[in-house]
């Protein structure tokens, strides 16, 4: 933190310019004075990037993209959506939530047995009992809601209703051609 020491009133009631002093060395206050300069516009810059491009919260989008933000599949998606410019709102199941209405919704365009991820490490950590069990919505919806990130990802939803899971270039551009 930088403070700005004004040097006491003169006798004559004029201020004197105020005098910074951090260490006492000026070539080090400089540096000092840099780093926070530079702090600070970092930050402002971040902040109107992301709100005039692709922010994980956009005030309005056509396009709602679901997932785990670290996941491999999603940063892939993310990128591509990027490169592409085009403005989506980012739904992280573990940051955001995932409420059984939403899910419901998911089944119901979808089905439940497409938006199992049976290839990821939250299935291969289910004991054979548990995949077993997993034979209807309900059941299948109950684990989802439970853990997230046994939902395939990326989901992309427009806000016209249609539907892409999974990432794959060529099918974003197809997904993207009719919905631009």
């Amino acid at each position: 933190m930088i403070f700005v020491e004004h040097n006491n009133l003169r006798e004559t009631n004029q201020l004197t310019k105020p005098s910074l002093n951090i260490s006492g060395n000026k070539n080090q206050d400089t540096v000092w004075i840099k780093l926070a300069f530079s702090s600070i516009m970092f930050r402002y810059l971040t902040f109107f990037r992301d709100l005039l491009f692709m922010s994980d919260k956009p005030s309005h989008s056509a396009f709602t993209l679901y997932g785990i933000k670290n996941c491999d599949t999603i940063k892939k998606a993310r990128h591509w959506l990027e490169e592409q410019k085009i403005a989506y709102l980012f739904h992280d199941y573990r940051v955001d939530g995932l409420n059984e209405a939403l899910l419901q919704s998911f089944i119901d365009k979808l089905g439940w047995e497409s938006l199992i991820n049976t290839r990821g490490t939250t299935w291969r950590k289910l004991t054979d009992q548990q995949r077993a069990a997993i034979n209807n919505a309900d059941v299948a919806k109950a684990l989802m809601l439970e853990q997230p990130a046994i939902i395939k990802r990326p989901l992309l939803i427009s806000a016209k209703g249609n539907c892409l899971l999974g990432y794959n270039a060529d099918k974003y551009q197809q997904f993207f051609a009719g919905a631009l």
